[in-house]
C-alpha cells in the first residue's frame, strides 16, 4: 500500500467516524428541503468532529510516546553497565546514572568533562590507543583500564566502544559501554598469587617433587629431585621426550 493510499484511507476512516458521531447528536427540526446553508453547517460540524478525533489520537500517541521515553530513560540510567557518549574531542555528552554512581559524582560534574580525566595516569596510553583505534577503524573495540572513584580506590573497567557518525555535519562520536570488572581482576590476581606460591613451594621444596601424568611420564620436576638424580631441571627440560617416572630415584615406578 502506497503512502498516498494509506493517507486517503485514514481520511476516509476519520470522515466515517465523524459522520457516525454527528448522527448521534440531537438535530434541531428543519425544513424538508435542505438548503446550501444547512449543508455548509453540516460539513463544518463534521470537520470539527474530525479534528476532535485527530486531536484525541494525537494526545493518546503523545502519552504513549512519553511513556516509552520514560521506559527507555529508566533502562538507560539503571542498566547494570555504564553507558556514555563521548565526542571526538573526548568530551562526555551523556552518561547514565550507573556510571555516574561508580565515579562517585553527580551528573553535573561528569557531563561536558573529558572522559580521560577519570582514567588513572598509568592507563592514559591504553585509553588513547583505544579511542584512536575505534575512531579510525570504525569498529567495535575493547580495552581494560582503571578509573578514578571519589572516596575510594580506582576500579577496573572494561570499555566496549563503537563510533557513530552524526548526520549532516560529518562529526563523529563514541558510544561506550563500561563494565566494572574489579571483582574479576581481583579473582585473577588471587589466582595468580596462589599459582606463584604453589610454584615457589614446588621449586624451593627441600623434598624431591615431580608432576606425573597418567602414563607415569614426568611433566615437571623440581631442582631437588634433579640434583638427587645427578642432573638439573634445565637438562630434563631440553629433552624432546618426557622422562618416565621410573628413571628417577625416589619416585615409585
Amino acid at each position: 500500500m502506497s503512502e498516498q493510499t494509506a493517507k486517503s484511507k485514514t481520511q476516509a476512516e476519520l470522515r466515517e467516524r465523524a459522520e457516525a458521531a454527528l448522527r448521534q447528536q440531537p438535530i434541531a427540526a428543519s425544513n424538508a428541503s435542505v438548503d446550501a446553508n444547512d449543508r455548509l453547517i453540516h460539513e463544518l460540524r463534521t470537520r470539527q468532529i474530525e479534528l476532535e478525533v485527530q486531536n484525541e489520537e494525537l494526545r493518546r500517541a503523545h502519552a504513549e510516546l512519553a511513556e516509552s521515553r520514560d521506559d527507555y530513560a529508566d533502562l538507560y540510567d539503571f542498566a547494570p553497565v555504564g553507558y556514555v557518549t563521548v565526542s571526538d574531542r573526548d568530551l562526555i555528552l551523556k552518561a547514565n546514572l550507573t556510571l555516574i554512581d561508580w565515579l562517585g559524582r553527580d551528573r553535573q560534574s561528569v557531563v561536558n568533562k573529558r572522559l580521560s580525566a577519570f582514567v588513572v595516569d598509568e592507563d592514559q596510553d591504553v585509553f588513547y590507543t583505544f579511542c584512536r583505534t575505534v575512531l579510525e577503524g570504525q569498529q567495535t573495540r575493547s580495552c581494560q583500564l582503571r578509573m578514578h572513584r571519589v572516596g575510594a580506590d580506582p576500579f577496573w573497567a572494561q570499555l566496549d566502544g563503537a563510533v557513530v557518525e552524526t548526520t549532516g555535519d560529518r562529526e563523529f562520536y563514541l558510544r561506550l559501554a563500561i563494565t566494572d570488572i574489579t571483582e574479576q581482576k581481583q579473582a585473577q590476581s588471587a589466582s595468580l598469587k596462589s599459582q606463584q606460591q604453589l610454584d615457589a613451594f614446588f621449586t624451593e621444596s627441600p623434598a624431591g617433587l615431580a608432576i606425573v601424568h597418567g602414563q607415569l611420564h614426568c611433566v615437571k620436576i623440581n631442582q631437588t629431585l634433579a640434583r638427587f638424580n645427578g642432573s638439573t631441571v634445565a637438562e630434563y627440560s631440553r629433552r624432546t621426550k618426557q622422562p618416565s617416572a621410573s628413571e628417577f630415584r625416589g619416585i615409585p615406578g
